[in-house]
């Protein structure tokens, strides 16, 4: 690792720290680890590849953990981020505050053939935690639920001028599979050159495979558990 390399693994080890102090609890705690301390979105192997970065999708941003090692890895990036949940859409922002060039987008990312004016966010124990989620779909659960803003995803790249996107990361609570179909049929994934996520549900493994089997190389970690990370790299 160089030395501007050990530079930006001390500067986002300071960040997870500073964000920590102010979050912390277990549950929080272990969420941020895993994305800052453990680099589970294999960001560290993407700058080491020396591909580009200007452009992130961070869709699912929980408390901005991924965008702001986004920011400090690549300063001049753009990053738009989708977040349905308030509390947690507030948190980006707060997280992300020293960086420019950050958009926090306070809704739930739909396919395009959802059409309801709200989309059903199902919450875990502690109700003003969107790390507590459990999903943006029909749930028979008796959990409590809040009703969020949709934005459909590819609608809302179109509207912004379809951008070229040199990094994607999507962990959505099961809509990644259909967000990735949709960017197929849309003749978008020959413009997205670095696919992160998170899986839910293993139905959504083949459909998460289909989907980019034109277009990118792709990686499934599979466990036991019925979610798991995946990442694609357009070939």
């Amino acid at each position: 690792m160089g030395e501007n390399m050990n530079d930006k693994y001390l500067a986002v080890n300071n960040k997870f720290f500073r964000m920590l102090c102010s979050e912390y609890d277990i549950p929080k705690a272990h969420i941020i680890a895993g994305v800052m301390l453990l680099d589970e979105y294999r960001l560290y192997q993407w700058l080491e590849s020396r591909r580009p970065a200007q452009t992130i999708m961070d869709v699912g941003g929980h408390y901005g953990s991924f965008t702001a090692m986004a920011k400090i890895l690549w300063p001049e990036s753009t990053v738009r981020v989708y977040e349905p949940h308030p509390y947690s859409a507030s948190q980006i922002e707060r997280h992300t505050s020293e960086f420019n060039g950050v958009t926090v987008i306070n809704a739930a990312a739909m396919p395009m053939s959802y059409t309801d004016t709200t989309a059903q966010l199902y919450l875990g124990p502690d109700a003003n935690d969107g790390g507590h989620t459990i999903g943006i779909a029909p749930c028979s659960s008796d959990r409590e639920v809040l009703e969020v803003k949709p934005v459909r995803f590819v609608a809302d790249l179109q509207a912004i001028g379809s951008p070229a996107i040199d990094v994607l990361k999507l962990d959505c609570e099961g809509m990644e599979s259909a967000l990735l179909e949709d960017l197929s049929a849309a003749g978008y994934l020959a413009k997205v050159d670095y696919i992160c996520g998170e899986w839910h549900g293993f139905e959504n493994i083949p459909r998460i495979k289909a989907a980019l089997s034109q277009t990118h190389s792709v990686e499934v970690v599979r466990c036991e558990w019925p979610n798991g990370a995946f990442f694609a790299w357009r070939r």
